[in-house]
Formats: structure tokens, C-alpha cells, sequence
């Protein structure tokens, strides 16, 4: 955070205009108040930016930067708008800078006014292009490429300061990727709603459930609940659940992470009752995290999205295919990383991991001599089968357990019949399932740490590319004839597992998931948070 000279690669500060303004050098004394402050890393306060801010003077002589009014006013304009982006105001020296601006004018005041406005500028230019919270101190597991800084940035900020306008400066800091905006827009409805009181409560989540063709006294405070968010459905003020409402409510549901079944149980319930600024928090977690990755996509990708359990590809910036999939419990969390898909596994082999195998394998196997063979399972040492009878089990543990359990390729392989594989140091993959059945669940938080794909044969036609050899039948024959065979991608293919409590459809609209990590509150205090300096 404090190395921030990406922040001013054509900032320019609308600096063009200032060179001639400032001809006639400034007092002595300013410069040298300017100096003072910098070398002594500000006064009263600790300054954001540690390396840029001293460079950027020192190529100045010390001479102040903010000698253009037009400046000052478009930088206090943008920074009173920081909440658009979902960051506080206040954050940006905005205090000390006024008290400083209706001071007396003196040398060290000129010169501390000028270095705030400075040090403003850097903090929120890093703020949006890197994001206020730096992850890494949220989770050990946030193992995700920073957004790029470029080459000899201070060369490039003197090369730009004549052609870059501040507000136009500050605008391509910003990630440009749809769902960023649309978020934000999200945000101004949801702050709107705020304004006008936000909105009742519909009934304790303990109320009965509502289902169609009931008769329920309290549908006209949900009728207007879900009409406040944009909802539409009749005016039908009566009593009896209709097929409208159930619509309305279905919407809702699909919208904000619940099971959209139609019925108005205790968790819809618990949603509705949520008041505006929990959403409001919401997107500005997001908002946030969006931050840190948005800015530097490739054009193609895969992404999974932890709360949401959905995986979307994503080819030429065009999403053209989305599934559901299973994610991680919550004492396996599965980790955030990024990595490339390199190849495709058909009919893998899984070798259980010591974590599986001390969770009740193991006892399975001490139990019941047979289970090995019913699971298709062989003891390996360095590759060659072992015969399991010939085996002491009595005289080891799973952790002192010197060979290896692998089941054979089949249909109720625990990696089902394809295995997706980039590498990473958590051993977490893509991979077919025999358990289908939970992808009809909400949440599906049920794998030790990988991510199951509900349609993973389709995905796998998807990724390698080849209407001809890996059509959808081909890959069917692969799969019957059972034989283990690993096909590399033509160009391997950037993955990020990420966590997003809400994010945008294709269609613009927001979907908000359950934080079934909960991971928000700490973000969102981090974002609530003065600078740490």
C-alpha cells in the first residue's frame, strides 16, 4: 500500500497548466516549510504515500503543486464523491485540508496545505486501483495476483502531467469491467431507499411459512416490501397468497441467495426484515473486492465464486456458459487463489488425502477388511499395489501411515469422471461428482476444499475447444471406455476462485449470496477504518 506510484501514472494533477503559473517561484520560506515537512514524514501526522509524494517534490525542487484554484476544487469535488465508489470521504485528509485552506496563510501552513492535497490525491488513487484493504491481511489463504504496477512510473507521471485532467485521471484508476458499474448503480438505488426511510419490516421470522393459495394477513406489508425493491406484481390488495406474489417472491429469492421455492419462510423472512444499509454494506464489501481483482482480467477466464457456488466462463469478455458447483464446509474453507487450467482428466484416479483419511476412513477400513475393494480402493507404495491383508492397520495411524490409498476410476470415484487441473499449493481442483444430488441444496457447502461441477462434461467440450476430436460424444466414448487420459488445454486458461456476497448477471442485475464464510464484517470494518499510518 505504501509503494504507491502506480496511483500517478497519468494523474498529472492537472499539473500542465501549473508550470507557468508558478514562473515567479514561491517564497523560500514555502519551499523550505515543504522540505522540512517531507523529510520529517509530515507534520502532526503520518503522511499515506512514503515514495512517491518525497520523489515528486524533490523532482520539483519543493516547489507546491496546488497553485491553480481549478485544481484544488476538482480535487475536493472528487473526493467528496468517494462514497460513489463505496469509501469515506472523510478518509482523505478532508478536514485537515479545510482547516488548513481558512487558515492565515503562512509559509508552514501554505506548505503543509499543499502536501495534504498531495497526499489525498495518492491515498485515493490508491484506494481505487488497488482497493482501501489490502486482503492479504484477511485471509492467509488470499493467494490472488495484485493488479500490476508499471515501469518507471515517476518518469511517466512527468512525461503525462501535461496532457492528464484530474477528474479524467482519476476515472481510469477505476476498473472498467461491467459488473463495477453496475454495483455502484446498485448502490445509488439502495442509498435512495435509505433517504426515504428505508422500509418496515414484514413480519417475525418466526410467523408461520406463506405458500400459494394461502390466506395470510400480513401479504399487503410484503406486497410493499418487495414493491420498494423494484419488484412488480398486481395491485391486489387481498389476502390470499396469488401466483403473482409467489412470482415476486420467487425473484427475490433468486436475488438474494435463498432457495426460490415461492414460499415466504423464516430465512426470506429474515431477508426482508434486513434493513437497507445491510445491503447498503453489502455492495460496498463488494464494491471493494471488485477493487481487487477487476482492474486486470485477461479477456478469457474462469471464474468460481465461493458464496454464490457458480462457476462462470468467460471468453473474449463475453460470459458464455455458467453451472452450479459444490464449494468447501466451513471448516474447509475452500481457499481463494488464482492459478491457469493447463489440463483435462478424464476417468481420474484420486488419492485420498490424509485430512479424508483421519476423518473416518480410516475407521471404515480397520472395520471392515472388505471396504477397500467395495470402494474400489488399492494401498500404492511408489506407485506398486500393495496387498491390503498383508498390512499391520493395528500398528499405524493415518498420520504415521507410510503409503498411499487411491481409488480406481469409476463411476463413484470421489472426482467423478474429469478432473480440471492447475496447479496450487492447496491441491484444490475442479472435478465431477457421484453426488448430485447436492446441487439442488442452498448453501452447498459440502466439499472438503475442491469444487464440484454440476456439468462438468460439458465444461470439459467447453475448455478444450475442438468441435471434432473432443465433441460432446467423443468425450462420452472417453468416459465409457474408462481408460485414465489427460488432454492439455490448446492455451491454458486463467481460473479465479473468488468470494463475492453480491455480483451482476449478464442481464445487469444484482444478485446478492449468503456469507456463508462470513467473511463480510471483516471488510467491511477494514473499509470502515482509518489508514493504518
Amino acid at each position: 500500500m505504501k509503494h504507491v506510484y502506480c496511483h500517478l501514472v497519468c494523474l498529472g494533477l492537472a499539473l500542465g497548466g501549473m508550470e507557468s503559473l508558478s514562473a515567479a517561484a514561491p517564497p523560500d520560506s514555502v519551499a523550505q516549510s515543504l522540505m522540512a515537512f517531507i523529510e520529517t514524514n509530515g507534520p502532526d501526522e503520518r503522511l499515506f504515500s512514503q515514495v512517491v509524494l518525497p520523489d515528486f517534490y524533490r523532482r520539483r525542487q519543493y516547489q507546491p503543486a496546488w497553485t491553480d484554484a481549478r485544481n484544488v476544487s476538482d480535487l475536493l469535488a472528487i473526493l467528496q464523491a468517494a462514497e460513489q465508489e463505496g469509501l469515506a470521504p472523510a478518509a482523505y485528509h478532508l478536514d485537515r485540508i479545510q482547516r488548513l485552506r481558512c487558515a492565515t496563510a503562512t509559509a508552514p501552513q501554505c506548505a503543509e496545505l499543499d502536501l495534504m492535497l498531495t497526499d489525498a490525491t495518492l491515498m485515493y488513487a490508491s484506494h481505487l486501483y488497488f482497493g482501501k484493504v489490502d486482503p492479504r491481511t484477511l485471509s492467509a489463504s488470499w493467494n490472488v495476483e495484485k493488479r500490476p504496477l508499471p515501469d518507471d512510473p515517476a518518469g511517466t507521471l512527468e512525461a503525462s502531467l501535461a496532457i492528464c485532467s484530474l477528474p479524467q485521471a482519476f476515472e481510469a484508476l477505476k476498473p472498467t469491467h461491467a459488473m463495477y458499474r453496475q454495483l455502484k448503480e446498485k448502490l445509488v438505488v439502495l442509498r435512495q431507499r435509505a433517504a426515504l426511510g428505508g422500509w418496515a419490516p414484514v413480519r417475525s421470522e418466526a410467523s408461520t411459512p406463506a405458500a400459494l393459495g394461502d390466506t395470510v394477513p400480513w401479504l399487503g406489508a410484503l406486497r410493499q416490501r418487495l414493491r420498494a425493491e423494484g419488484y412488480a406484481m398486481a395491485a391486489d390488495g387481498g389476502t390470499v397468497y396469488d401466483s403473482a406474489l409467489a412470482e415476486g417472491v420467487r425473484l427475490y429469492q433468486r436475488e438474494h441467495g435463498l432457495v426460490p421455492d415461492g414460499i415466504v419462510g423464516a430465512a426470506t423472512l429474515r431477508a426482508l426484515n434486513r434493513p437497507v444499509d445491510f445491503w447498503i454494506d453489502q455492495v460496498r464489501v463488494n464494491l471493494e473486492r471488485a477493487r481487487w481483482v477487476l482492474g486486470h482480467l485477461p479477456d478469457s477466464f474462469l471464474v468460481v465464486n465461493i458464496a454464490a457456488a457458480e462457476l462462470y466462463l468467460v471468453y473474449d469478455r463475453q460470459r458464455v456458459w455458467q453451472t452450479s458447483v459444490v464449494v468447501g464446509k466451513t471448516a474447509t474453507k475452500t481457499p481463494i487463489f488464482s492459478s491457469h487450467i493447463t489440463r483435462v482428466v478424464f476417468n481420474p484416479t484420486w488419492t485420498v488425502p490424509r485430512s479424508i483419511l483421519r476423518e473416518g476412513l480410516w475407521a471404515d477400513i480397520r472395520r471392515n477388511p472388505a471396504y477397500l475393494a467395495q470402494q474400489r480402493m488399492v494401498v500404492q507404495a511408489r506407485g506398486q499395489t500393495l496387498d491390503p491383508t498383508t498390512i499391520d492397520w493395528s500398528t499405524y495411524s493415518p498420520s504415521t501411515f507410510p503409503y498411499s490409498v487411491v481409488q480406481r476410476p469409476g463411476p463413484n470415484n470421489a472426482l467423478g469422471r474429469v478432473k480440471f487441473y492447475f496447479p496450487n499449493p492447496y491441491h484444490v481442483y475442479l472435478h465431477d461428482t457421484p453426488s448430485k444430488e447436492l446441487f439442488a441444496r442452498s448453501p452447498r457447502t459440502f466439499s472438503h476444499g475442491c469444487i464440484r461441477v454440476e456439468h462438468p462434461l460439458e465444461l470439459a467440450r467447453l475448455l478444450l475447444q475442438d468441435s471434432v476430436r473432443w465433441s460432446a460424444a467423443a468425450i462420452d466414448q472417453v468416459v465409457q471406455d474408462g481408460a485414465t487420459q489427460q488432454v492439455a488445454l490448446s492455451r491454458p486458461l486463467h481460473v479465479l476462485i473468488l468470494y463475492w456476497t453480491c455480483d451482476a448477471q449478464p442481464d445487469g442485475r444484482i444478485r446478492f449470496h449468503q456469507d456463508v464464510y462470513r467473511r463480510d464484517p471483516a471488510v467491511l470494518q477494514a473499509l470502515n477504518q482509518g489508514e493504518p499510518y
